[in-house]
């Protein structure tokens, strides 16, 4: 999983913090556990391709075999070790995510998001009103024609973090946090 998450080519040091990140991430995560397995090997959890023989492959595997066992924890406990291949520009506190307070998980803006590249992928997605309208009904929502769209609420880091859409029957659907990534 490492050299697939994280930048392959970074110094040792970067490389045993990916590996004890990921090794924490694996041993908490219970992502697909209603589907049989806990975690899948995909960006929705952790890319993992094969072994790796690329490009720093002696730095991948010894900065794996450096940390072998070795975990993150808060408080005597395993932490929800999240990461990325990209954030936008800021990262942000996990109660604007998720709704629940993880001391060790704060917004911070990031001076360095400019200077990956993040594979031609944007972080802007355009959608019509119609298609608004189909996903919301889809979602079982009563939704006619979308007349509005308006971000209502940001956090301090400036991330979306509540949408209201309004119907021609004046219906107003409101998404806030992790719900609003996922419409």
């Amino acid at each position: 999983v490492l050299p697939y998450e994280f930048v392959s080519s970074g110094s040792l040091e970067s490389l045993k913090a990916g590996a004890v990140a990921i090794r924490t991430f694996a041993r908490v995560t219970k992502k697909h556990s209603s589907s049989g397995f806990d975690i899948c090997n995909t960006t929705d959890c952790q890319v993992y391709r094969g072994v790796y023989t690329g490009s720093n492959a002696s730095n991948v595997l010894a900065a794996v075999e450096e940390t072998a066992g070795e975990c993150a924890y808060y408080q005597g406990a395993l932490i929800e070790a999240l990461y990325f291949s990209s954030d936008g520009g800021a990262t942000e506190d996990a109660v604007n995510a998720w709704g629940t307070e993880r001391p060790y998980l704060k917004g911070k803006e990031d001076p360095y998001e400019e200077t990956i590249s993040f594979n031609g992928k944007s972080w802007s997605y355009q959608v019509s009103p119609s298609d608004l309208q189909t996903l919301l009904q889809k979602m079982g929502k009563q939704c006619s024609t979308v007349t509005g769209f308006a971000v209502t609420k940001t956090t301090a880091c400036g991330n979306v973090n509540e949408i209201t859409i309004t119907d021609s029957s004046g219906n107003r659907f409101v998404f806030s946090r992790d719900d609003v990534r996922i419409l």
